[in-house]
């Protein structure tokens, strides 16, 4: 992915300012842990870590998903529901899929 360093430093501006209106901030981390011929974003190696520009800090949601769906077989739609969080803003390095 090309300028990944200024996207990531973009993202960690608008992080920060959720974090200032303490607003939440759901972070989603890729991994390829079911899919038994994957040769990526694989647990447990350094591919799959959230970048040090956008890392969660205490309180922040981390909901781990192993589809391109962040809400196919993960938690996502509950804990937007339990927060009665109806908008959301993306961003990140694939959000755009």
């Amino acid at each position: 992915m090309t300028n990944s360093l200024a996207i990531s430093l973009e993202a960690k501006k608008l992080i920060g300012n959720f974090r200032t209106n303490e607003l939440p901030v759901f972070h989603i981390q890729y991994s390829n842990a079911i899919r038994p011929n994957a040769t990526s974003l694989l647990p447990e190696t350094r591919g799959i870590n959230i970048h040090k520009n956008v890392e969660p800090i205490i309180g922040e949601s981390i909901i781990v998903k192993n589809f391109p769906n962040s809400f196919l077989q993960t938690n996502l739609e509950s804990a937007l529901e339990k927060l009665k969080i109806q908008e959301l803003v993306l961003c990140g390095m694939m959000s755009h899929m």
